[in-house]
């Protein structure tokens, strides 16, 4: 408490404002002192704040303000980009309730909002876009327990109210878990119809959406650049048609566990020469005509294709491609396998000269071989996943450990081994210097390591590489798992 009353007195010229925490402490969930008490000091003291993102568990529906039904503390008029992460429903609608007795409401000047909610309703919907006449960037995630019921939904009314924000340039809209059940294309038509300068577009969940309304989208105006559509299950390839004159400054497309997509879609999206990111993890129908196509795009760097239906032959095409790839993922392709690598990183292509991070976890035909390749063609990668690769052996550490050993500068930083049951009880002994040099992240897996007479144990290592990080909990690349996801756009 005593933080939040010291940053409210002392920093009364602050502009932005970025406060994360994944543990609060219990005082936070307190009826008396909770979210309201404690945050209050700061929104009244920093009165010139321009950006505000709270990313607190204080604000789960669980906690006592929402039980007692208390509405947020008054947030300073100047906010132009307020992130709440998360915050239930009921709550943020009394954001944006004007009252007659203030000159200036957090509405005049709010250009950017996201909310992480329990339930995304018409209402709150209605609300905002009634209210808020200078949004740009729009982003909104729910994760209902259970399918949510009317009124408390959201339905094709929400969407027409959004089709008013004719400024709208960045539109999110994602459920996890659930669907919106209650959206269909007319929804989408209404939107499509009023925001024809949105630049960027996520949608989560929308399972009655089809090829018509995700279509209008992409036709709605010539200024897209960012396309995101997860779990679209009624999302085929017609959707994606003529796309590089529909929006062609396109730079990213993310299709994800869209099951009726085929190979057609990567072929529809090979004349959009300037994309740069294309994600098509969960779209298991892809195979390798697919690849061939995705090969000639010149300005791709991202490519995601976990598990997609491509063997040894596609890796082969991407191989000989003119595509600069610096970050792929192969995750669950279970057709693939060292050979594949082997042609994917000795082909007449330029990958190999620019692949920094690579991800084939989770392919059981994995073996050294495969690793040998990489450390002898990639030696500028810096981030390799190899977890849950069951033929994986010490003398693959061996040789990626070598990786320009005799060099001041090693590119391997992070590395995952988790679930790579065939290592040895001692396979630590590989990380101990001076191998693996610039190593600064190992994922190790609670099966390893609970191994006993391991030697040198996780501590011994830690003690003689202080900058290095030991995961034992399976965490993916990093260890974000546990913390807050971000949901605004990367621009």
């Amino acid at each position: 408490m005593s933080f939040f009353v010291a940053l409210g007195g002392a920093c009364c010229n602050l502009r932005s404002l970025k406060l994360e925490m994944a543990v609060a402490p219990d005082i936070l969930y307190s009826r008396y002192s909770g979210f309201g008490t404690c945050l209050a000091p700061i929104y009244t003291g920093c009165v010139y704040l321009e950006t505000l993102w709270v990313k607190f568990p204080l604000l789960d529906p669980r906690t006592a303000d929402y039980e007692t039904g208390t509405g947020l503390p008054l947030i300073p008029s100047n906010i132009k980009d307020l992130l709440l992460q998360p915050v239930s429903h009921l709550r943020a609608k009394t954001v944006f309730v004007k009252t007659t007795s203030l000159n200036k409401h957090i509405t005049d000047n709010l250009e950017s909002l996201s909310l992480v909610l329990d339930t995304i309703t018409d209402e709150l919907v209605t609300l905002i876009t009634s209210n808020v006449h200078k949004l740009v960037e729009l982003c909104l995630e729910d994760e209902p327990v259970t399918q949510p019921n009317l009124p408390e939904d959201l339905t094709n009314v929400g969407l027409q109210a959004l089709g008013l924000c004719h400024n709208l340039r960045h539109l999110s809209l994602t459920r996890r878990c659930c669907d919106f059940r209650r959206v269909n294309d007319f929804g989408i038509l209404m939107l499509a119809d009023g925001c024809k300068q949105l630049r960027t577009i996520r949608f989560g969940g929308f399972s009655k959406v089809s090829d018509a309304g995700y279509a209008a989208l992409l036709h709605s105006g010539k200024d897209l650049k960012k396309f995101e559509v997860s779990n679209g299950s009624c999302l085929s390839d017609l959707a994606c048609l003529d796309l590089d004159k529909a929006a062609p400054n396109i730079s990213e497309v993310r299709l994800l566990n869209c099951a009726l997509l085929t190979s057609d879609t990567a072929i529809s999206l090979a004349p959009c020469t300037n994309l740069k990111v294309l994600d098509l993890s969960g779209c298991k129908s892809i195979a390798d005509s697919g690849l061939v196509s995705i090969s000639q795009l010149p300005n791709l760097t991202l490519l995601d294709l976990a598990g997609a239906d491509i063997t040894d032959a596609g890796l082969s095409a991407l191989g000989n491609g003119r595509c600069l790839i610096s970050s792929l993922c192969l995750r669950g392709c279970r057709r693939i396998g060292s050979n594949g690598i082997a042609s994917l990183l000795c082909g007449t292509g330029t990958i190999n000269k620019t692949l920094v991070s690579l991800d084939i976890g989770n392919v059981p035909r994995i073996s050294c071989r495969a690793v040998t390749v990489i450390a002898r063609n990639c030696e500028q990668i810096s981030s390799l996943c190899l977890r849950n690769c069951l033929l994986i052996t010490d003398s693959s550490l061996e040789v990626l450990g070598s990786m320009r050993c005799d060099s001041s500068k090693c590119s391997l930083r992070m590395l995952d081994l988790a679930y790579c049951s065939k290592l040895s009880r001692n396979f630590l002994r590989h990380f101990e210097p001076p191998l693996f040099r610039g190593l600064r992240w190992l994922g190790v897996g609670k099966n390893v390591v609970q191994r006993r007479g391991c030697s040198p144990t996780v501590a011994e290592v830690l003690e003689r590489k202080p900058g290095l990080t030991i995961c034992c909990n399976a965490c993916d690349m990093g260890c974000r798992n546990k913390c807050h996801p971000d949901i605004r756009f990367l621009q």
